[in-house]
């Protein structure tokens, strides 16, 4: 779970901001539903391991996944790849309330 902050700034930043107004709410919801099936699928894939294996096989092997998605993600060309939305240039001082 502490990597779902950062999941979400990266899909708002990557994904939401890039997307027309008129497809954003769409976007959005598709995203999330993805964002959400993954809590189910993986209380059950971590079940199915505790069943079938020992603790520290199932661990392992959950970390192995792991491992190889971050592994997969720093060396792949997609995030270097992406559109990054631009800053926007201000010259104006901090607003006041």
């Amino acid at each position: 779970m502490l990597g779902v902050p950062a999941l979400r700034v990266l899909a708002d930043v990557l994904i939401f901001r890039q997307v027309p107004d008129e497809r954003r709410g769409r976007t959005i919801t598709a995203v999330m539903t993805l964002f959400g099936m993954g809590v189910p699928a993986g209380t059950a894939i971590s079940g199915l391991l505790l069943q079938y294996f020992s603790t520290l096989t199932a661990m392992l092997a959950l970390a192995a996944v792991l491992a190889l998605a971050a592994l997969y993600s720093l060396t792949g060309p997609a995030i270097r790849q992406a559109r990054w939305p631009e800053q926007p240039t201000s010259h104006a001082g901090p607003r006041s309330l």
